[in-house]
């Protein structure tokens, strides 16, 4: 028993009668590719109903039919959807197979999008077809693959067999709802898993009828300016080991944002899954005007977020860009399809007649003639990487500190980026930096060309501590915010940032030690306005504090300087100087001190030594407080009766595919606390502990490895402390 015979036929409860029509000649080889680089297509799935409603088209004056215009403009492909049982019959199995007839007589080639419903699938909608509702998952699985099975069967058989074949339609949030559904509340293990088997019996289907006849399968999403939503749609499906050969993207400016976004997301997923990908769907308004009843999907553009005005004009000059942007050296994109082009007011009235690429008695506009002109090659965005050294801020070594980029592109705020992210003064999340090897972070970010990006560094352990929050000045802005100012014209690489946090401001490249030749510099800094450098004798008069370190053979004895006479801000307790060592020291552990006067003695705060690794260059600060536990008083924050800080911070850092959570928690007094972890509906997980916590910054590991994906919360009780914090679980 074969694959097919072994499957029931649960799938169509209206039966596909399989019957011959006109046989063609299938064209197995690539066609050569138009001008500009790429091929070019057009969904034109609405062209049997507007003939029907008497619609005509015209080239330069000339009636003709509208696949022909396509074809003497360089199109090359045509896309028509398909719905299982529509109502009224358009896009139905019969309209797509004297459509398809007509793209092989005029030898274009073809691609199918299925929508497995009756009506349209989009983000909002992916309802299943009448005829598999109250199925089992089993039962709607087999009909899935068969119904794929039979309708490329069938169009095989008529010598109409598509060259692609889209399985669903703008699938972000899964299609056949609720069973292949993965937005919300349904982005589980299990739906993801429910809506991989149904995507993979969608694919087999088709190849299976394909037989070894060359098909390709293409997997369509709506996010054509958002890579961050593209990214991870993709990589799960690389995670539930679904095969096909295209990524495809809706591409719509006004939806979706700038060329800069559009570009940034295909180069990347180009580059990260290394598959053609295809723009399955683009268009722009030739005016906002009506020329009938029917209210036009898109009535309005922001024109300053889209890029183009709305006349003839701004459409051409998007065309003459979008060919431009994805047609350069290296692209990753293959095609792009015009969205019903041919959508014009006739009988049939039509809610896209702005958005064709005919105007409202079906004459060509220049956008049409625009796809055969040539363009070069545009850059709409630059890769910026902003390199931070975060050793200025005391005590931090590790990798899981919280540093942010906040900001604002042309004074405005939030934006989005061309990778889909967000800048923003409030909040920076979205644009926190990772750590590159000791107090070394870096962020990188796709900025569109011409755009001023101004900045600053947000740090939550400063921010914590009541230090200056991190702005630098760059190099000769004159700021007087202190912020950064970068006006983007090209791939770059900022020079080095400190985060500053001595409360005055520093350039970029603020190195405070003499460049030599034969020696590696190493800038130390120490917080003095501690319990430990108080009880072994410290006062706010001292000139200076020593360094003392055991380097092999010799040793470094040596003096530290006040770094600012201005007793209201921090660096008024800091202390800090320069210790040059060989180059042939790079890399050795060097143990070290800090004491009130140069002689070793007993009365000298010794305990704890700390060592470090010398740096191979001179790019490390190293800034501590003098003894190990915090300062009784930083400005902003005050003593509690102990004497200890008086601040509860509770912060995540996720590594949920090891299975723990470590966790970071600032309490202002000793204390005992329980985590409890409970899910969004404030259901118990059956995850807790105790904690026994000192003063000051501690670290504690959650083990979460039972919790399925998800988003939940952590609460942390006990005296003193009552915090919550949202963290997202994945497998």
């Amino acid at each position: 028993m074969n694959y097919i015979s072994g499957r029931k036929k649960y799938y169509n409860r209206k039966i596909l009668f399989l019957f011959p029509i006109l046989y063609f000649w299938m064209i197995s080889g690539i066609f050569a590719q138009n001008p500009s680089g790429i091929n070019l297509g057009a969904d034109i799935s609405f062209l049997q109903r507007i003939e029907d409603y008497g619609g005509l088209y015209f080239l330069d004056g000339e009636e003709k039919e509208c696949m022909q215009i396509f074809k003497e403009k360089n199109f090359n492909y045509v896309r028509l959807r398909i719905w299982h049982s529509p109502s009224d019959g358009y896009s139905g199995l019969d309209t797509t197979l004297s459509l398809a007839a007509r793209i092989k007589e005029r030898d274009l080639r073809f691609l199918l999008d299925i929508h497995y419903s009756d009506w349209w699938a989009d983000p909002a909608h992916q309802t299943k077809p009448t005829a598999w509702e109250g199925l089992t998952f089993d039962e709607l699985d087999d009909s899935v693959y068969q119904y794929t099975y039979d309708l490329i069967a069938r169009l095989k058989n008529e010598g109409l067999l598509p060259d692609m074949v889209q399985i669903g339609n703008e699938i972000t949030p899964g299609f056949l709802w609720p069973e292949g559904r993965v937005d919300g509340q349904f982005n589980t293990p299990e739906q993801w898993n429910q809506f991989t088997t149904l995507l993979k019996s969608g694919i087999k289907g088709a190849e299976d009828a394909a037989g070894d006849e060359p098909l390709k399968t293409v997997i369509h999403i709506d996010k054509g300016g958002d890579f961050q939503a593209a990214d991870y749609f993709y990589s799960m499906l690389d995670e539930y080991e679904v095969q096909y050969d295209i990524i495809a993207l809706s591409y719509y400016p006004f939806w979706h944002g700038g060329m800069d976004r559009m570009q940034c997301n295909v180069d990347n997923l180009g580059q990260k899954f290394g598959k053609d990908i295809i723009l399955a769907e683009t268009a722009y308004p030739w005016t906002l005007e009506w020329f009938d009843d029917k209210t036009n999907l898109v009535g309005e553009i922001d024109e300053g977020f889209a890029g183009y005005p709305a006349t003839i004009d701004g459409q051409e000059n998007f065309v003459f860009d979008l060919l431009a942007a994805i047609g350069g050296a290296g692209s990753s994109v293959d095609a792009v399809y015009w969205w019903e082009p041919e959508y014009i007011t006739s009988g049939f009235t039509s809610s896209w007649e702005n958005m064709t690429l005919f105007d409202e008695t079906g004459n060509d506009l220049p956008g049409l003639s625009a796809f055969s002109s040539v363009q070069d090659y545009k850059k709409f965005y630059y890769r910026v990487e902003l390199p931070l050294n975060i050793s200025s801020i005391p005590d931090t070594s590790g990798y899981d500190e919280i540093i942010e980029m906040r900001g604002s592109v042309n004074n405005q705020n939030p934006w989005v980026l061309s990778d889909g992210r967000y800048i923003n003064w409030e909040w920076g999340e979205d644009m926190r930096l990772s750590n590159s090897g000791g107090d070394s972070y870096k962020l990188i970010i796709y900025a569109p060309v011409g755009k001023t990006l101004t900045f600053k560094f947000w740090s939550e352990r400063a921010s914590e501590l009541g230090i200056n929050y991190g702005w630098d000045i760059g190099e000769d802005n004159g700021d007087p915010d202190g912020n950064s100012i970068l006006t983007v014209e090209s791939d770059t690489t900022l020079p080095t940032h400190f985060f500053n946090a001595s409360g005055s401001l520093k350039e970029y490249d603020w190195r405070p030690w003499e460049e030599k030749p034969d020696s590696i510099a190493l800038w130390l800094r120490v917080f003095m306005k501690t319990p430990a450098a108080i009880n072994q004798g410290y006062t706010d008069n001292m000139e200076y504090v020593y360094f003392l370190g055991d380097e092999p053979g010799t040793g470094n004895k040596i003096k530290l300087y006040r770094e600012s006479e201005d007793n209201t801000l921090p660096s008024y307790y800091v202390y800090s100087g320069a210790v040059y060592y060989p180059p042939g020291m790079a890399g050795v552990s060097d143990e070290y001190y800090f004491a009130i006067d140069e002689s070793m003695t007993e009365s000298l705060y010794l305990q704890n030594p700390r060592d470090f690794v010398i740096p191979v260059s001179d790019s490390t600060i190293h800034w501590v407080y003098y003894g190990d536990t915090p300062p009784g008083t930083i400005l902003g924050m005050e003593e509690n009766e102990e004497g200890s800080v008086s601040k509860n911070e509770l912060m995540i850092v996720q590594n949920s595919r090891s299975g723990l959570l470590s966790i970071t928690i600032s309490p202002g007094v000793k204390t005992s606390a329980r985590y409890r972890i409970f899910d969004i509906l404030g259901r118990s997980m059956n995850v807790s502990g105790d904690l026994s916590l000192p003063v000051g910054r501690s670290n504690f590991n959650v083990n979460v490895s039972t919790l399925s994906s998800g988003v939940y919360i952590l609460a942390l009780s006990g005296e003193g402390i009552n915090l919550c914090r949202k963290f997202l679980r994945v497998k």
